[in-house]
This record gives structure tokens, C-alpha cells and sequence, in this order.
């Protein structure tokens, strides 16, 4: 008996059927993209260090993206240039920068962790932020954009602060008493302490008299599908515990 040849509707319709199976996973493919590149602020230990790329941040991401087969590579900026490189395109995605209007912004994957972190020993003089007006005390660039809602009475522009614009800086002015107190991120801090001097953290010059509601970290993406993934990924991480395991790493025990 003679093969009956498929005819041309039958052809058409067959190869529809092969595109229309193998859709899924080139739609997976175009959403999962081989390398990104990633913004990402300058050195600022334990979140972001630099040669190599390396902290929390940087660590978290790069986990989440290789669970998906995709190489991270990041290029380091100064906060200012964030959005720059997002807008222009030289990134696909990059830290901080929710605030842009067309910002497709991930959930928070970590937080910045500001106090009061006050020298030992003005430590039963200086309790809360309002203690500081009249007595010379430094604050991170920009900090009454951030720390503005939470610090009650206290009027940086009035008191005039040390604007220090690095941790070391910061460390620095408390060990040599220039300085009662130091409004800014104590987990960095910390870890400038732990690297130069070691892990007995109770021998710090500085005690933490009151922590700040935690500022996030979020990725801000070019592209929706992408964040969508990330999301779903942090979510994953944070449950099996992966986040939590990676900020252990580099937070030292206070």
C-alpha cells in the first residue's frame, strides 16, 4: 500500500505544532540572558567591595542570577552615577536608583542598617538624636534626606554636622574624640573596626544607642521579565535560607 504524502495544509500545520511546543522555552531563553551587567555603588564594606567584586550585595546577586545560568558582572560607580548608566543603557540593571520614574524595582534583597553610634565615652550623656544639638557630630553625605522622618527635634541644618564622606573618616574623628557621635551605618562601621583592629567588637570606642528603621536595597531593571525573575529567585533564597547564610559571612558578632 502506498505512503500517503502529508499534504501542504498538513506540513503548515505540523511545523505550527513544533514552533508552538518549542515557544516555552524561547521565551524562557529571551527572558534568561547568558550575562548581565549590574550598577552598583563604590566600596562600601560589608554591603559592596571592590578588586574583586565582592559583600553582600554584590554576593546575593550573583547567587540569585546563577541559579538561572546567568553571569553577573558589575560595574562600580559612585551613587550619583547610578542612574546614568541605567539611563543610558550601559546597564541592565542597577542599585538604588527605585526612585527613577521609569524604574522597574525589585523587592528589597538587603537594607542599609543606620544608628546613633555614639563615642563610649559621651554613651550615658547621648541617647537618642535629639542629645546632639550643640555637640560636634558627623553625618553621612545627604543624611537629612534619609535620616530626616527619624531624627525628632534634631535640625541638621541648624547644628551644621561633619559631613563624613567616608566610614574610616567617620572612625576616625570618634577614636581621636573630635567627635560624640556618628549618624550612619554601624554594620559598615563595624566591619571597618573588625578589618583594622579585629573581631572583639567590645573593644570598640562607640556603642549603638539607637538603631533607624532599615533603608532597602533594591535592583532597578530595564526590563520587567528579568525583575519578575529576580523577585522570584529572593524569594527562594530567603526562604531555603541562602540571604540570611551570605550576610553571616560578612556581619561580625557585636
Amino acid at each position: 500500500m502506498t505512503k500517503r504524502q502529508p499534504t501542504n495544509m498538513r506540513k503548515w500545520f505540523i511545523a505550527f505544532l513544533a514552533l508552538f511546543a518549542q515557544w516555552p522555552a524561547a521565551a524562557e531563553e529571551a527572558a534568561t540572558p547568558g550575562h548581565i551587567t549590574i550598577g552598583i555603588m563604590n566600596s562600601v564594606p560589608p554591603y559592596v567591595i571592590e578588586n574583586p567584586s565582592s559583600g553582600i550585595d554584590i554576593d546575593i546577586i550573583r547567587a540569585a542570577f546563577a541559579d538561572i545560568g546567568t553571569t553577573a558582572t558589575f560595574i562600580h560607580v559612585p551613587l550619583s552615577r547610578l542612574d546614568g548608566l541605567l539611563a543610558d543603557g550601559l546597564a541592565d540593571a542597577a542599585v538604588n536608583v527605585t526612585h527613577r520614574p521609569a524604574c522597574n524595582a525589585s523587592k528589597p534583597f538587603n537594607h542599609w542598617h543606620d544608628g546613633l553610634v555614639v563615642a563610649r565615652d559621651y554613651a550615658d550623656i547621648v541617647k537618642t538624636p535629639a542629645d546632639l544639638a550643640g555637640k560636634r557630630f558627623a553625618v553621612f553625605p545627604k543624611a537629612e534626606v534619609v535620616l530626616g522622618p527619624h531624627l525628632g527635634e534634631l535640625d541638621l541644618q541648624k547644628e551644621q554636622p561633619i559631613i563624613a564622606t567616608e566610614y574610616y573618616m567617620a572612625l576616625r574623628l570618634i577614636i581621636r574624640g573630635r567627635i560624640v557621635a556618628y549618624l550612619g551605618d554601624y554594620w559598615a562601621l563595624d566591619h571597618l573596626w573588625a578589618t583594622l583592629y579585629g573581631d572583639d567588637m567590645e573593644k570598640r570606642p562607640y556603642v549603638i544607642a539607637a538603631d533607624f528603621p532599615p533603608s532597602p536595597h533594591a535592583l532597578c531593571f530595564a526590563d520587567k521579565t528579568l525583575r519578575d525573575r529576580f523577585d522570584t529567585i529572593l524569594a527562594r533564597m530567603e526562604s531555603d535560607g541562602r540571604i540570611a547564610a551570605i550576610i553571616d559571612s560578612y556581619r561580625p558578632a557585636r
